[in-house]
């Protein structure tokens, strides 16, 4: 692996999103990026918002979508691409210690740029219920959900949805007394390795206890031919777990996962990024990307960063859009 360049990317202003907080970014086309929501200002007047925003990867520039019947504006929010130019989103916090509806949304952009659409999904049966700082995951044909808070406490249950046959039904899955499973958390990272030995395995690491107390722990969920789910700790062969953190974010490439920013209790502190390789089972520590309650995508081996806090100026989030070369 070669040394791990960071850099701002130079971006036209046209539509430029404000600074923001607590959004998603969601790679929905091969030169596709949509992010939703979030908080603009800063954190002691802040506002959150459901703006919508396509990133083109090609030309470098944003543009602002419009749209009919938008979900509500939300922050710490669920996003998953389910098709080529459709994502859907799910819970969130709406601010003033109020959380989304359970709704899931759908957006439709594979008639972008003349028009794009949300709708409702119709849902039948029981939900996941209201919450935050959870993650959301698609591996065909499952739209998984995973931990959170909902309100009240920190959560690890899990919720999967069959997307691809209707009705649209969530299940929890029912892990077995006695077999391992992860601490229940919120602000945790997670993201489906799609190569190697761990392919289709969903990978969780880090995240908060109810407790406030920053983790730094990996899991692997998988679903079984026999449709029966389980948790592994992920092996440590070689190397060290990184730093325990929280707000951070982790994306795959190939069999490598890549732990992007985040915070621990000391929010001054900045965190290095971690490599873990699925193949091997080895962390290696690379340069540090000063960025929390950040959102990021991958597309071919570079990692984009959009927004977030840095650690010296904590109350205003940043509209820089950095890119990591990761290979």
């Amino acid at each position: 692996m070669s040394t791990v360049g960071v850099s701002s990317a130079s971006i036209s202003q046209h539509d430029l999103p404000a600074p923001r907080f607590g959004h998603s970014t969601t790679l929905i086309g091969p030169n596709s990026v949509i992010l939703f929501g979030g908080a603009v200002g800063d954190t002691g007047h802040y506002q959150i918002t459901n703006e919508c925003y396509h990133y083109n990867l090609t030309d470098k520039t944003w543009s602002k979508l419009e749209a009919e019947n938008p979900p509500r504006a939300r922050a710490a929010h669920g996003a998953a691409r389910v098709d080529t130019m459709q994502m859907v989103i799910y819970g969130g916090a709406t601010g003033g210690g109020t959380l989304s509806t359970e709704e899931l949304y759908l957006l439709d952009c594979r008639k972008f740029p003349k028009t794009i659409s949300w709708m409702t999904v119709p849902i039948s049966g029981p939900t996941p219920g209201r919450r935050y700082g959870h993650s959301m995951n698609y591996y065909k044909p499952n739209l998984i959900v995973f931990g959170g808070n909902n309100g009240q406490q920190s959560l690890n249950d899990i919720w999967y949805m069959d997307v691809v046959q209707s009705p649209f039904l969530w299940n929890q899955v029912h892990i077995p007394p006695g077999d391992k499973k992860p601490p229940e958390r919120v602000y945790h990272s997670a993201d489906v390795c799609r190569d190697g030995p761990a392919n289709g395995m969903l990978v969780i690491f880090g995240g908060r206890t109810t407790n406030n107390e920053p983790m730094k722990d990996v899991w692997g969920l998988r679903q079984h031919r026999d449709l029966s789910w389980d948790w592994v700790a992920a092996p440590v062969k070689k190397g060290s777990l990184p730093e325990a953190r929280f707000q951070h974010s982790a994306v795959f490439i190939g069999t490598k996962m890549f732990v992007v920013g985040g915070r621990e209790q000391d929010v001054s502190k900045m965190l290095s990024t971690a490599m873990y390789d699925t193949e091997t089972c080895e962390w290696k520590s690379l340069p540090g990307v000063e960025r929390f309650r950040h959102a990021s995508w991958a597309a071919g081996t570079q990692i984009y960063t959009f927004g977030g806090f840095d650690h010296q100026t904590q109350t205003h989030p940043t509209d820089n859009l950095q890119v990591m070369d990761a290979l």
